[in-house]
């Protein structure tokens, strides 16, 4: 089946256009209460398009992803406090924790982080999106333009003046910020600048809450929002298996962000949308058709292109929910007991049996490196340190070092240890 046949598959599904219906009754709403309002439907949109795969393509279900919204609990296997709003994950660990396969309160049991492929968080407020308008570096689009929006500030502004009353002209010609325009209105109507929940307080019928957010500066909440999508994947890149990158999602009021992390850069899209909000005839429209693609790129995406690192060791937690033991959560320095890694040696494939974590450096951009202890039948009786790191590719090689050393040293170094 090709990929425009399987998208015109998921559009036409009456389940999927039930769900699909009903989110974009939810974002044409003039004021959303909270960000929950949007999960049950999106999620849903998603684990149908699994299921469709999984009839018309064969996929093999054990394997097949599986999208939910988590509690607010945090995830197991990190100090974290906060986790994020939905975690996506393989069917199979989902079967072997004995939750249900349909829940609207998140499990009952609760997953670590390395059960975790992807991530997402809900964001409730249009100006809590990032679209790039402090980005250092930009990528053009295919029309040679800059996607940075601009002008977000100001239409934010003139979307106040249309709720308010209050003179845009006014805000340029007195050059205040958003949030000390709030710090002029009436006592009650004032509200914590970047706050994310709603305000219980109304005045003259006007929800406070979606005023605060248009007058607020807007940048306190993104930087906010950026920041807590990136404790997630400090998370995923630092408490989980062995990972090279990770891929987040941030999802607004019909708008999509994809978020990339590694350990050089950060880097994250342009928000597009997923719902056609002006029509009903959808099944043709670029932007419902995108969307259903980019649900179907990430189901179909390999391990690797996931940023999972199969190839230096076959990652024990992505399929089975009971390998990621108690032991293993209440003691993340035994994560790699008794797994085996695969290195290269003179051209050698060598394995290495892992032990406990003598150091695992917590971080998204830099070495993040992980010192293991191990042993080994190519050096039998030897106790062995396996230390894995992403230097940049500037960086001159330790071993290199430890080489011109022991040439330097013309066998004087007693002791010294064995580098490979």
């Amino acid at each position: 089946m090709t990929a425009n046949s399987l998208i015109d598959k998921v559009l036409k599904n009456a389940t999927y256009h039930k769900r699909r219906t009903n989110y974009r009754k939810t974002c044409l709403q003039p004021t959303i209460k909270h960000e929950s309002l949007l999960y049950d439907d999106y999620l849903d949109m998603c684990n149908i398009l699994t299921g469709i795969i999984i009839d018309e393509v064969g996929s093999e279900a054990s394997k097949s992803l599986w999208s939910y919204h988590h509690d607010h609990s945090s995830l197991l296997g990190s100090k974290a406090e906060r986790s994020p709003d939905g975690m996506t994950l393989s069917q199979s660990v989902w079967k072997g924790s004995a939750n249900k396969m349909r829940t609207r309160k998140g499990p009952q049991k609760f997953y670590g982080w390395p059960h975790g492929q992807y991530f997402m968080d809900w964001e409730q407020f249009r100006n809590g999106i990032d679209r790039g308008s402090t980005s250092p570096y930009t990528v053009l689009g295919i029309d040679g333009t800059d996607p940075r929006d601009m002008k977000e500030s100001l239409e934010a502004i003139e979307r106040v003046e249309e709720r308010t009353g209050m003179s845009s002209s006014n805000y340029m010609r007195n050059n205040k910020r958003p949030s000390q325009l709030m710090s002029d209105m009436p006592n009650a109507k004032r509200f914590k600048p970047g706050s994310i929940m709603s305000a219980a307080v109304a005045s003259g019928g006007q929800t406070v809450s979606s005023i605060n957010m248009e007058l607020a500066d807007g940048s306190q909440n993104r930087h906010g929002v950026s920041r807590q999508c990136a404790r997630y994947a400090l998370n995923v890149l630092s408490s989980a298996g062995f990972r090279s990158h990770c891929f987040g999602f941030l999802v607004g009021i019909n708008e999509i962000q994809i978020l990339y992390y590694d350990h050089s850069v950060i880097a994250v899209s342009q928000p597009f949308p997923m719902v056609d909000l002006k029509t009903t005839d959808y099944v043709q429209c670029v932007d419902e058709r995108r969307f259903v693609a980019l649900l179907i790129c990430l189901h179909r995406a390999t391990l690797a292109q996931r940023g999972i690192m199969e190839n230096l060791m076959p990652d024990p937690f992505l399929e089975m929910y009971q390998n990621y033991t108690d032991d293993m959560m209440k003691d993340p320095k035994t994560l790699f007991v008794g797994k085996q890694i695969k290195l290269q040696v003179g051209g050698k494939a060598v394995l290495v049996k892992l032990g406990v974590i003598v150091m695992r450096q917590p971080g998204i951009i830099g070495r993040s490196t992980c010192v293991v202890e191990g042993t080994s039948d190519e050096w039998p009786g030897m106790d062995l340190v396996v230390k894995l790191s992403w230097p940049a590719s500037s960086r001159v090689p330790e071993n290199t070092f430890v080489d011109a050393i022991k040439e330097a040293a013309e066998g004087a170094l007693v002791g010294m240890a064995l580098v490979v």
